[in-house]
């Protein structure tokens, strides 16, 4: 690809980033200009961005690197009065580096931030001068300033930074050896930092240790609002996607969920800070030893701002830091329940050393005429039947119940586990196990977590990234587990039903549960997508299609259930509605696992999309060869190295049947059969409905599979 052409792509791919997935279609229809294998580049990437991670939004930018063997080290390079001596860090779209001040003025070292060659399209900068616009207007001595900005020779942006000298937040207290009070007074100037950026209509949304810095002289230095969001919606800088930069450890539940952030996420992310300050990283057996469980009102404050709903927590960072400023003083906290003996043991704690002998009887005696008034008060108000028993329930300090656990940190980790699960992506499922795993640890009597395990495992066996026996074997364990657990949960019943399809080939058992699970929750989107799927592999394909259409009613911007819904209408040979359905997936951010699927379709209906995906994809098989000698040619040689490579008895997956299929082939194909049961290969739980397979289904070994599958004729 030339550079221009590059340039192109990428100016496109950035406004395309911009706008929202629905909207993409007709801006790509502008942009690219009939030019298809642009098209097919922009989409490329944006389908793959999601499952990529942060690919335009990461703060810290890639300028220079990796270098050339053409291209000079920035390192002594002047820009404007500053000179580079060393790099600091780099990430998505450039780096970061330190330099001085290189004139007769005066001596100052700096951090200058700059854009990446081949990045610096015009909407990439349109973000990089945002973030210098942002910056400029947080002018407060806790968040590190902004003191220069320019533009490099060849036309880059770049930023010109306040240069922190400083340890992590979490290692100055430990360097300082701070007891609580001073990690809680350390914290509460960050929240000053916080506030003023929320006054300013500025989220930061990646509040971490990493990210605050304390200088020698104690002052925490607040840094990277790259990849901040606008507060005002009615800003046209304001961004129009949902926001998925995050550090996992310190991010909001509605960020793990993927949703906007607000002021709220702040709160949640300052307040895992402030945990981890005091009572150690969540996740460890015990406390290190300077420091010690969180209680009483600093754990009822704490508690609060990490509450699960954001509109119950604190209403702005600032009501967080006066909670934690009156904790110090040893006055009353908002977070806790008011009362008379409450306010009275806090004014006995604050002036504990004034209190003499007549101060506290004096003291005893009006709690105690106290007690009598509001005792004669309330009894009436008990009688009453306006007052719901509901309110004489738990108070603040233990955490609002969650579904199947009272532990915060099991769901939490529960909560990462069905992230990385819902990702769908290759290194992304053995994360979700390991997450899931350590929510069972934490409780036992997890079963949405069983669920959730399972449920990694049985996906990662149908992505065929390990063995069936590997995978699926343990996911039946852990849904049986869940289901043991609690048999009202509509999450163990699908996992369940799950494992028993793609597995145990136990259809009817399969249809049974996946039943058993929508009547428990008619609203559960994965049960009426895996069901609906299960009904197009069993040819009941109206039933099929009725319940993708009620997972995409239910979740109209999942691009797992968008794609399979143009699954099914493959398999039911109405390749217009199945493409139309690809095609919106792909918008949406289906990521390269759809992509091979739909390949099948490109093949069936459309030789020319086929052809630019095989490229796309790599393929083992060289696509001149599909497009100079035919599709017969094609698979033949396709055919030929995987023989060459997995000779028989070896088995190299279902591509063998599908392949042999192709070519006509049909002894081998019926031998790959035989295999892909021994295999316990789940693609032979679609033998009914694959039209790849078409060409064998006049043979009378077809119909033998058919039945040894229990799949009728």
């Amino acid at each position: 690809m030339s550079s221009e052409r590059h340039r192109r792509l990428m100016q496109i791919l950035a406004e395309a980033m911009d706008v929202p997935a629905p909207d993409r279609a007709a801006l790509l229809d502008r942009s690219c200009d009939r030019d298809d294998d642009l098209r097919a580049a922009v989409e490329n990437l944006l389908a793959h961005q999601d499952a990529a991670g942060r690919f335009l939004e990461d703060p810290l930018l890639d300028a220079w690197g990796p270098h050339s063997a053409n291209d000079l080290s920035p390192i002594g390079q002047i820009l404007g009065t500053y000179q580079i001596t060393d790099e600091i860090g780099r990430g998505g779209m450039g780096a970061v580096y330190l330099a001085v001040r290189n004139d007769d003025e005066y001596r100052r070292r700096v951090a200058i931030k700059v854009i990446k060659r081949g990045m610096d399209t015009d909407a990439i900068q349109r973000r990089f001068r945002r973030e210098r616009q942002i910056l400029a207007d947080l002018d407060h001595h806790y968040i590190a300033r902004l003191f220069d900005g320019g533009t490099t020779p060849d036309g880059r942006p770049y930023l010109v930074m306040e240069y922190v000298d400083g340890l992590r937040i979490d290692r100055d207290a430990e360097a300082r050896h701070l007891d609580a009070a001073g990690r809680i007074a350390l914290l509460v100037k960050v929240c000053q930092a916080v506030e003023h950026a929320h006054r300013n209509q500025v989220v930061h949304g990646d509040i971490k240790p990493a990210n605050i810095l304390v200088t020698a002289d104690g002052t925490p230095k607040l840094l990277d609002f790259g990849i901040a969001r606008i507060l005002d919606a009615s800003s046209s800088d304001a961004p129009t996607v949902v926001w998925r930069a995050m550090t996992p450890e310190y991010a909001s539940p509605e960020q793990l969920r993927g949703e906007p952030i607000t002021a709220a996420s702040d709160v949640y992310s300052l307040a895992a800070v402030l945990r981890e300050l005091l009572a150690g990283p969540v996740g460890l057996d015990a406390a290190p030893p300077s420091r010690s469980p969180l209680k009483g009102d600093l754990k009822t404050i704490v508690t609060m701002a990490l509450r699960d709903e954001a509109a119950r927590r604190y209403a702005s960072v600032a009501a967080f830091a006066d909670d934690l400023s009156r904790y110090l003083e040893g006055r009353p906290v908002a977070a806790r329940r008011d009362s008379l003996g409450y306010r009275a043991r806090t004014f006995v704690r604050r002036h504990r050393r004034a209190v003499g002998a007549t101060a506290a009887v004096a003291v005893v005696c009006l709690l105690a005429g106290a007690a009598f008034t509001w005792v004669a008060i309330r009894l009436p108000l008990a009688r009453s039947r306006a007052v719901p028993p509901a309110e004489a329930g738990r108070g603040d300090e233990s955490p609002p119940p969650r579904r199947g656990t009272q532990s915060e940190q099991a769901y939490r980790q529960y909560l990462m586990g069905h992230k990385f699960w819902n990702l769908r992506a290759i290194d992304a499922f053995p994360k979700a196990i390991d997450y899931f795993q350590q929510a069972i640890a934490t409780d036992p009597g997890y079963a949405l977590a069983y669920s959730g395990l399972a449920d990694s495992y049985a996906l990662t066996g149908a992505y065929q990234l390990k063995p069936p026996d590997e995978t699926f074997r343990p996911a039946k364990v852990a849904a049986l587990k869940a289901v043991a657990l609690d048999d009202g949960l509509a999450e163990a019943h699908a996992s369940l039903a799950l494992t028993t399809w793609l597995y145990d080939w136990d259809w009817a058992k399969a249809d049974l549960e996946f039943r058993r699970a929508l009547a428990l929750d008619p609203r559960y989107v994965t049960a009426h997508h895996w069901y609906g799927l299960f009904l197009g592999e069993m040819a009941r394909f109206d039933e099929a299609m009725t319940q993708m259409q009620l997972a995409r009613e239910l979740d109209p911007t999942s691009p797992y259930v968008t794609a399979d819904s143009g699954r099914v209408y493959f398999w039911a040979r109405r390749y217009r509605e199945s493409r139309r359905y690809y095609d919106q997936a792909f918008q949406m951010g289906a990521n390269f696992s759809f992509l091979n699927e739909a390949m099948q379709l490109y093949e069936q209906s459309d030789p020319d999309e086929y052809y630019r995906n095989l490229v796309r994809l790599h393929w083992r098989t060289d696509p001149a060869i599909y497009r100079t000698q035919g599709a017969e040619a094609f698979w033949r040689r396709d055919f030929e190295a995987l023989l060459a490579h997995y000779p028989p008895p070896q088995y190299p997956g279902f591509i063998l049947v599908e392949d042999a299929a192709r070519i006509g082939d049909k002894d081998r194909a019926f031998q790959g059969m035989t295999l892909a049961i021994r295999a316990r290969d789940h693609r032979m739980t679609q033998l009914r409905v694959d039209p790849i397979l078409d060409p064998l289904r006049s043979d009378p070994r077809f119909d033998e599979f058919l039945k040894q599958m229990h799949l009728g004729k």
